[in-house]
């Protein structure tokens, strides 16, 4: 794997400081990263070998207004199984205090990419505001652990 296309939805600009955060360490660990808080990625997605999202939920289990196109044009495509070579992971940022939509646009976007016939690298990580006192390096841990799995992955592949 070489190309990563990470994808952030931010309100209050947490979600966009740890995916810059994220792409700068996948960068220096010589991965080709790009970095998009537009919803026109979408046509983007077969070109990379990984996509991971990084989003916050605002309001009611909303998306965050920069990243709620993307999710849209994912939802309406989903049952063209386009993305069958993508591999995924999805980072929700969230606010256990708001139990009904706690991480509910991160969720969102890891069943839509399921459905669009992509496979999960990892389950959709949450981070707690209430928990987690560091968002960027629990952020960049879980980079890490995607990484290290879809690298595993393709040493398996080869033996």
């Amino acid at each position: 794997m070489s190309s990563v296309l990470v994808v952030y939805g931010s309100v209050s600009g947490t979600a966009a400081i740890v995916a810059e955060e994220i792409v700068r360490e996948l960068t220096e660990k010589d991965f080709q990263t790009e970095l998009s808080d537009s919803s026109d990625v979408y046509t983007k997605i077969p070109n990379y070998d990984l996509v991971l999202v990084v989003t916050s939920t605002t309001g009611t289990g909303n998306f965050p207004d920069n990243i709620d196109g993307f999710y849209q044009e994912l939802f309406q495509n989903k049952n063209n199984q386009r993305l069958t070579e993508t591999q995924f992971s999805v980072l929700a940022l969230g606010d256990t205090s708001f139990t009904t939509t706690y991480c509910r646009a991160g969720e969102l976007f890891h069943d839509v990419f399921i459905q669009s016939g992509s496979d999960p690298i990892l389950e959709c990580f949450k981070l707690d505001a209430c928990e987690v006192m560091d968002p960027v390096g629990a952020g960049i841990e879980w980079a890490h652990s995607v990484v290290a799995k879809v690298s595993n992955q393709l040493s398996q592949d080869v033996v």
